[in-house]
């Protein structure tokens, strides 16, 4: 899949959450990163740095490719 945009990446990571059954709290604790991180990453409004992202993902079980 490709994503061409901040919100696109927030809906995905969030989709995975909730089915995954995490909290956006205990993905925040796990990850190392502060709540209102993953809430605006969810939402797209935060350029979250890629080393967030790349860990959030790998908790997740998402693989990020770069083509």
């Amino acid at each position: 899949m490709k994503i061409t945009d901040l919100k696109e990446l927030g809906q995905i990571i969030k989709q995975t959450r909730k089915t995954t059954g995490l909290s956006q709290y205990e993905l925040a604790l796990s990850a190392g990163v502060g709540i209102r991180s993953i809430v605006e990453l969810e939402n797209g409004s935060r350029n979250t740095g890629i080393k967030n992202v790349i860990k959030i993902c790998n908790l997740l079980g998402l693989s990020l490719n770069i083509n």
